[in-house]
Parts: structure tokens; sequence; C-alpha cells
């Protein structure tokens, strides 16, 4: 899934369609319209942008923004219906209403199956852009905004390591080091392909282990963000992106879960 801009595209979406989340879904083109438009449906669904109770766009305005026939949108929609993520009401007051934001394993592994060159093509991404925005913060940094970067680490430290928290783990402090950087068009780009990136976590069994990992290699982060050295701090978010995209191997293959040790 493409999350468009706030810019022209997104508002004469939503001017066309009067809905708040058109801009949530983009034209298709590969081949498999119906897997793309399930993708699509479930990744608007965990972006974190749509609560239950949200109306999303309806069928015809689904079909017209993603360039699908139809047919292929109500398949989809039936698909993601069944597994009690939206309902559809036909007649007066028709549309697509959220029920869960929390998608049975089923239907999230199948996307992520559907889904694994994708992320390896997120990770490259990744691994060009955030070790480059690391190394901007480090030298750009104020100390307000690392006061900031610090505060939110306290915070996280402090909460409680509840495993339902594992997709958005890390995603505020990710963001203050981004805004950090002073590159608006690099830090914009690199959020929009995190947020892609996000769903890939649904393949995880989050556990305390991981979460641990994730909180240390936070606290590894800015210790590099604090030190003001670009070179430690482009080390520190490769390390943090490859130990990523190993976990992420790892589930997808069903292995056992790989060394959290941070090193």
């Amino acid at each position: 899934m493409t999350f468009s801009s706030k810019g022209s595209e997104g508002t004469v979406r939503r001017v066309l369609t009067g809905d708040r989340h058109a801009d949530l879904f983009t034209p298709v083109t590969a081949p498999r319209a119906f897997e793309s438009v399930v993708e699509q449906l479930v990744l608007a669904l965990t972006s974190g942008r749509v609560e239950v109770g949200d109306a999303l766009p309806s069928e015809r305005d689904l079909a017209e923004i993603i360039g699908v026939s139809r047919p292929t949108v109500r398949q989809a929609v039936r698909a993601l219906a069944e597994a009690g993520a939206i309902e559809v009401k036909r007649g007066s007051g028709q549309g697509i209403r959220v029920l869960s934001t929390a998608l049975p394993k089923e239907v999230t592994n199948r996307v992520a199956t559907w889904r694994r060159e994708e992320f390896a093509h997120f990770y490259e991404a990744r691994r060009a852009m955030e070790p480059a925005l690391f190394a901007l913060a480090a030298a750009r940094v104020t100390d307000a905004e690392l006061a900031a970067i610090e505060a939110e680490l306290a915070r996280e430290l402090k909460a409680t390591l509840d495993p339902k928290r594992w997709p958005l783990f890390g995603l505020r402090l990710l963001r203050m080091i981004f805004r950090a950087a002073a590159s608006p068009v690099l830090e914009q780009t690199a959020v929009r392909t995190l947020l892609q990136a996000t769903p890939a976590h649904d393949l995880f069994e989050p556990s305390d282990e991981l979460l641990r990992w994730a909180v240390e290699r936070d606290r590894t982060s800015v210790a590099a963000i604090r030190s003001r050295d670009p070179v430690r701090a482009r080390a520190s978010a490769e390390a943090r992106l490859d130990e990523w995209w190993d976990h992420l191997v790892a589930a997808m293959e069903g292995r056992p879960p790989l060394d959290t040790k941070v090193n």
C-alpha cells in the first residue's frame, strides 16, 4: 500500500469522494487485482489512521480510486467482512464501516505472504534513508529536540511492556529523530516508507523478548544521537534495521526467534 501525501492528490480524492479516508487507497497496477485490493484494505485498517466506527469509501468510490472493477472490490470487501473487520450496509445508509482494526492472524499472514517481496523492498528503502537521517540528526539536533527525544525514551522505559503494542512500538521516537535531521523531504519520504512497512510486524509473535530488544535498540539509538557523532548514529541505524530484517525473515520462515541481544 502506498500512502498518498496530504497534498494535491490526497485532497482531490477527498473532494471527489467526500471521504476523509479516501487517500488511504491508491490505484493498483498488479495483475492480481483482488489480492491488491485486500492488501490495501488490510493496511488501511492497521495503519492507525482509522478507528472502529469509521466509514470507508463506498465500493463504487473504492473501485474508482483503486482502478479496478466493482465486482473485484466487492469480493475483497466480502473477504474482510467475513473476517469480522468491516460491515457493509446496502440500500439507504449504505456504506462500509470499520468493526475492528485487530484482524485475525490468518488474514494478516495471508497478506504478508503476498507481500514478502514488497517487505524486502521496504527494508532496502529504509536501509537507504534511515541511516542518513540518523547521521543528520546527530549533527543537527538542537538541545530542545534532544531533550524531547530523551523524554520520549524515558516514557518508553517506564511503560508496561505490552506485546499488543509491538506493531507501533518506537514509531514516535523514530519520527522525532527523523524530524531532528532537519531534512523535510527525506523525513517525509522515510515516514511514509516506515508506515508502509509497519504491517510486517503482524508476522511476529509478540513477546517480552522482542519488546525488550526494541527498548534496548531505542536506548542505543538515542545514545548515538546524544553523542552527536554522525558515524556512530549511522551505524546504530544500520544495526537496528539489519536486526529488524533478520527478525522478520525468521518470522516469515517460521523459525525460532533470533538472538535479540544488542551489541
